[in-house]
C-alpha cells in the first residue's frame, strides 16, 4: 500500500501581502530536492519571495516523507536555487542567485542534520545578469561543480563554470562557452564511473521555427567532444532535466514539447549511452493535456526513471502534478498523481529518489489562494522502506516469542518485514518448563516485553533458560540424607538414600512436610516441577554382641566383639588354612556342622559362633581340606593309614 504523506509549509513570516498582478511570484519558488544517500534523508531548498521574510530556505524530510520545520539558510533577495549532495562528508551544497546587490552567486555547505558546516561562499559577483544555476556532484566525489549562464559582459550571455570543496574552498572559474547566448537553459548530470558530466541544454538559433535538444560531455578536465543533437522541440521555451543511471552507464534526458495538432505540451525523453549518442526516444506523455516543466530521476533500487512534471487544464482552471514511471529500457509503467486538488497554480515540481529502498519525494509549489501567495509542498511516492526483524532462540529452555503489530510467532515463523518506523512490541513468552531470561539487540534487556523501532534491518536474540528446582533436605539426629540437597531440571528425577547411624534405624520419611513415607531407605522425586523438600527422622535401636572367634588353622570374618543393632541381620563368614580343615562351627555352644558361612538373621540378643580347624593327618596324598559349593566342608581320604596298624579306610 502507497503511504503519502504531505505538508504545506508556509514561510516562517505570516505577514498578509495583498494580492498583486504578479502574485505567483510571491513566497515559494523554485523548490529543489536531493536524498542523501549515507543519512538516508532528503534536503529540500526554495527561495522566498516578495513576502517581506525573504531568503532561502530548506526543508529536512525523513525517508517517511516527515518533513521538520523549514530553517533559513540565508536572507536575501534571492533568485533560482539549487543543490546537490556527495558522501563525502555526508553534505549538501545549496546554491543561489542573490540579487541583493546586482547579480551574484553565492552558497552555503549544509549537513545531513541541518547544520550549517560553512559560512556563506562568494561563488561569483558583480554579474549584469545571471540565470538557470545548476549544481552537481563532482566526478571525484569530494567536490561540487556550479555552473550558470553569465551576462556579465553585457556583450551576449557565457557560460561558466566553477568547483567548490567539500571544505568549502574554490578552484578558479572555468570559462566553458564563450559565446552561449542561443541556449535557453540548461541542465547537467555526472557520471563517477567514467569521469564525465552530460550537459544538454535548448538552443533557440531556430526560433522561431523549433529549438533543438543538444547533448555535450565534458571529461574532468571540462574539455568537450563537441555537442550532440537529440531532439528538436516546438516548445520555443521548452524545460529540460538530465538523469545519470547506474546499473547501466546510461543517460535518460526529458524535456517539453509542443504538438500542434493537439495544441497541447507532451513531456519527450530519451535513453542515451554514455557516449551520449541516442538508444530510445520516448513519448512519456501524449494527450491533450498540457504538460512542462519536467524533472528525471533515477532510482537505483527500483531500477525505475521516474519522471515529474506539471499537467494544466486552462479550459477547466485545474493543474496536476505527476509523475510517470518508466523502466530502464524504456517502457512507461504508470502515472502516478501527486496532487489532484484541481488548484490552478502548481509549478515547478523536483523529483529525488531514495536508492536504499525504492521511494520518490516530490517537491513543488502550490499557490494559497487565501494567503495569495505560493506555499511549499511535498509528497512521498511510493512504498515505505521496509525492514527485516529477525528472531533467534538460545539456551536450554524454551518459548514463544510474538510480535505486535503482527509477524513474527517464533515458534515457526522467526522473522518478519516492517515498514520504517514502525514500534514493534515484542513479546516472550516462555513454556511452562522455562523462564525467560533476556533480549539481546534491545534497549530492555531484562524485560519479557519490549518495544524497538524498525528504522533498519534487525537481529535480536532471546534467551529462555529451562526451570531448576531446589530440593532441601533435614535429617533428624541418629542418621543422614544423600546428597543433603540437588538442583533438578524441569522434568528431572532425583534419588536420596536415607541412613541410619549405628544402633538408630528409620523412623519416618516426610515429602514436602505433607506426605509421610514410613521408614524407607531411599526416596526418587520424579518428573519434578516444582521445589520439594525431605525429611527423615530416626530412632534408636538396642544393640546386641556377638563374639566370633576361630582356633588355629583358619579364621573367621568377622571376628572378635560384632556389635548388631535389633532386627539386624549379619553375616560371618569361615575360612580354613592351607593343612587344615574345618571341623566344626558352633553356634551359641551348638555344633551346626561344618559350613563356611553363617547369618544370624534379625538378631534380638548376643550370640557367639566359634569355628574349630583340625590339622590334615594324611601327609602322604590325602586330598586338601575344600570349600565345597553347599558350604559344608569335607574330608576324602584314598589311602589305608599304614603306621596306625588300622586297615579301615577313613571317609567323612
Amino acid at each position: 500500500m502507497m503511504k503519502v504523506y504531505k505538508v504545506f509549509l508556509s514561510v516562517v513570516s505570516a505577514i498578509i501581502i495583498p494580492f498583486l498582478a504578479n502574485a505567483q511570484d510571491m513566497g515559494v519558488s523554485s523548490p529543489k530536492v536531493v536524498f542523501s544517500e549515507k543519512s538516508q534523508v532528503f534536503l529540500s531548498v526554495y527561495s522566498v519571495r516578495n513576502t517581506g521574510n525573504d531568503g532561502v530556505f530548506g526543508v529536512l524530510i525523513n525517508r517517511r516523507g516527515e518533513a521538520n520545520s523549514p530553517f533559513k539558510i540565508v536572507e536575501s533577495n534571492p533568485g533560482d536555487v539549487d543543490l546537490a549532495y556527495i558522501s563525502n562528508g555526508d553534505r549538501f551544497l545549496v546554491v543561489y542567485i542573490d540579487k541583493t546587490n546586482g547579480f551574484s552567486i553565492t552558497g552555503r555547505l549544509i549537513g545531513s542534520d541541518g547544520k550549517f558546516l560553512s559560512d556563506i561562499i562568494s561563488i561569483s559577483s558583480n554579474s549584469f545578469g545571471i540565470s538557470n544555476l545548476k549544481v552537481v556532484p563532482a566526478v571525484d566525489g569530494n567536490s561540487f561543480l556550479v555552473m550558470w549562464l553569465d551576462n556579465r559582459t553585457r556583450m551576449g550571455t557565457q557560460l561558466y563554470a566553477r568547483f567548490v570543496l567539500s571544505d568549502g574552498s574554490l578552484s578558479n572559474e572555468i570559462l566553458v562557452e564563450s559565446d552561449a547566448s542561443s541556449i535557453v537553459r540548461f541542465d547537467i548530470s555526472t557520471d563517477v564511473d567514467n569521469g564525465n558530466y552530460l550537459m544538454t541544454y535548448v538552443d533557440n538559433l531556430q526560433m522561431p521555427y523549433f529549438t533543438v535538444i543538444y547533448g555535450k560531455l565534458f571529461d574532468s578536465g571540462f574539455k568537450s567532444s563537441g555537442e550532440i543533437k537529440i531532439a528538436e522541440s516546438y516548445d520555443i521555451d521548452s524545460h529540460l532535466s538530465v538523469t545519470y543511471n547506474r546499473n547501466q552507464q546510461r543517460y535518460m534526458v526529458v524535456w517539453s514539447d509542443f504538438t500542434a495538432g493537439s495544441n497541447s505540451y507532451n513531456i519527450k525523453g530519451a535513453i542515451l549511452n554514455n557516449n551520449a549518442t541516442t538508444l530510445l526516444n520516448l513519448d512519456i506523455t501524449n494527450d491533450t493535456s498540457s504538460s512542462r516543466f519536467p524533472d528525471v530521476s533515477y532510482n537505483i533500487y527500483s531500477r525505475n526513471y521516474a519522471v515529474a512534471y506539471k499537467t494544466s487544464k486552462p479550459q477547466a482552471g485545474t493543474s496536476n502534478i505527476n509523475v510517470t514511471y518508466i523502466s530502464e529500457n524504456g517502457q512507461v509503467k504508470g502515472v502516478v498523481s501527486v496532487d489532484d486538488t484541481n488548484t490552478l497554480f502548481l509549478n515547478n515540481p523536483s523529483i529525488a529518489s531514495n536508492g536504499f529502498c525504492g521511494n520518490e519525494v516530490v517537491v513543488y509549489e502550490n499557490y494559497d489562494v487565501n494567503n495569495k501567495q505560493n506555499l511549499f509542498s511535498m509528497k512521498l511516492l511510493g512504498d515505505l522502506c521496509r525492514f527485516k526483524l529477525s528472531v533467534s532462540k538460545k539456551g536450554d529452555g524454551d518459548g514463544v516469542v510474538s510480535s505486535n503489530p503482527a509477524g513474527i510467532d517464533c515458534g515457526d515463523k522467526c522473522s518478519a518485514l516492517f515498514d520504517d518506523g514502525t514500534k514493534v512490541t515484542i513479546s516472550a513468552l516462555p513454556l511452562e518448563s522455562s523462564l525467560f531470561s533476556s533480549f539481546t539487540g534491545m534497549e530492555c534487556v531484562n524485560e519479557p516485553v519490549c518495544t524497538i523501532n524498525m528504522d533498519s534491518d534487525k537481529y535480536i536474540e532471546v534467551e529462555f533458560l529451562l526451570k531448576t528446582f531446589n530440593i532441601t533436605t533435614s535429617a533428624g539426629q541418629g542418621g543422614r540424607i544423600q546428597p543433603e540437597s540437588a538442583k533438578v531440571e524441569y522434568g528431572g528425577e532425583q534419588r536420596f538414600d536415607i541412613i541410619p547411624d549405628n544402633g538408630y534405624v528409620v523412623e519416618n520419611v516426610i515429602v514436602d512436610d505433607l506426605y509421610p513415607q514410613g521408614p524407607v531407605t531411599t526416596y526418587t522425586f520424579t518428573n519434578v516441577t516444582s521445589p520439594h523438600t525431605l525429611s527423615a527422622t530416626f530412632k534408636q535401636t538396642n544393640v546386641y554382641t556377638i563374639h566370633a572367634s576361630a582356633s588355629e588353622g583358619g579364621t573367621i570374618y568377622p571376628s572378635g566383639e560384632v556389635t548388631v543393632s535389633a532386627g539386624e541381620s549379619i553375616t560371618f563368614t569361615i575360612t580354613a588354612s592351607n593343612g587344615y580343615y574345618l571341623s566344626a562351627v558352633e553356634v551359641d555352644g551348638m555344633d551346626i556342622g561344618r559350613v563356611n558361612q553363617y547369618t544370624f538373621e534379625d538378631v534380638q540378643s548376643d550370640h557367639t559362633i566359634f569355628a574349630k580347624f583340625e590339622a590334615d593327618l594324611n601327609e602322604d596324598g590325602g586330598k586338601e581340606v575344600f570349600q565345597g559349593n553347599e558350604g559344608v566342608t569335607t574330608t576324602v581320604v584314598n589311602q589305608r593309614e599304614e603306621s596306625s596298624g588300622c586297615s579301615c579306610d577313613l571317609i567323612e
